[in-house]
């Protein structure tokens, strides 16, 4: 299982204590579901996206978009798309021995704050 959180999980974000403390609770809901279902062989790791072009993004205005592209190390929003891997490696048996965890693909946002 793949749960997909957002960076903001990490972060402090202006105006945004509940989506935020949303995304920490399922953090801390991926890892308990991986505690408790190991012994029968599921996996359950989660993927935190930094800010990708999404619907989401795109109604909150090219000035907000325009402002989390900037709050980057790469300094653009992710494609959806690349996403796609991370979550692919996770629900592989190249991942066998991974559960519990979080990939974090931000562009590096979470570092640089």
């Amino acid at each position: 299982m793949v749960n997909v959180i957002s960076a903001g999980a990490f972060l402090h974000t202006p105006g945004g204590a509940l989506y935020g403390a949303a995304k920490a609770a399922l953090l801390h809901f991926t890892r308990s579901m991986a505690a408790e279902y190991a012994t029968a062989g599921i996996r359950v790791n989660a993927l935190a996206p930094g800010p990708t072009d999404t619907t989401m993004v795109r109604n909150a205005g090219p000035e907000e978009a325009a402002s989390m592209a900037r709050s980057t190390r790469l300094g653009r929003l992710a494609d959806a798309d690349e996403m796609v891997g991370a979550v692919l490696y996770m629900a592989s048996e190249a991942s066998s021995f991974m559960t519990g965890q979080c990939i974090t693909v931000d562009g590096g946002l979470v570092p640089a704050r």
